[in-house]
């Protein structure tokens, strides 16, 4: 359990330390707090699927929180950044959500097939991350452009 812990520990420094950062970044303390909101919320969502999907808290899950954060941070800035510059919807649907849409996407199926794997802590793995990239893809598409 000590490394679970320390995983869980550098997790939420790390977001702080990143949303801080954005803050900073955007000179906004509206964006640090939608960007700490918006990355929050789809490990919590995660956390509270694990019964459902027969998940436990283990070394390969609770590693899923700091590499899935890694790649959810990436939308959130684009979105970020493309609403600070006042892009047009066009612009941003172009070269933001297409490319968002995609991404998580792959991300997604790449992660799910390490369902087929008969090792727990690998599939838990997967699902964990799957079900992480799924809910920070649907905060940062559908909840993120509308905390204006």
């Amino acid at each position: 359990t000590s490394i679970v812990d320390t995983l869980l520990n550098s997790f939420i420094i790390s977001l702080i330390f990143v949303s801080i950062l954005v803050g900073v970044m955007f000179e906004s303390f509206i964006d640090f707090f939608r960007f700490f909101l918006i990355n929050t919320i789809p490990p919590i969502l995660t956390l509270s699927c694990f019964k459902l999907f027969g998940l436990s808290l283990n070394l390969a899950t609770i590693m899923t929180f700091s590499v899935s954060f890694g790649l959810i941070v990436d939308s959130t800035i684009h979105i970020l950044h493309g609403k600070k510059m006042n892009l047009s919807d066009e612009l941003m649907r172009n070269t933001v959500y297409t490319p968002m849409i995609f991404s998580s996407l792959i991300l997604f199926i790449g992660f799910l097939l390490f369902l087929i794997h008969p090792f727990l802590p690998i599939w838990q793995f997967g699902m964990s991350m799957s079900l992480t990239l799924f809910f920070g893809f649907l905060y940062d598409y559908f909840v993120l452009p509308n905390l204006e």
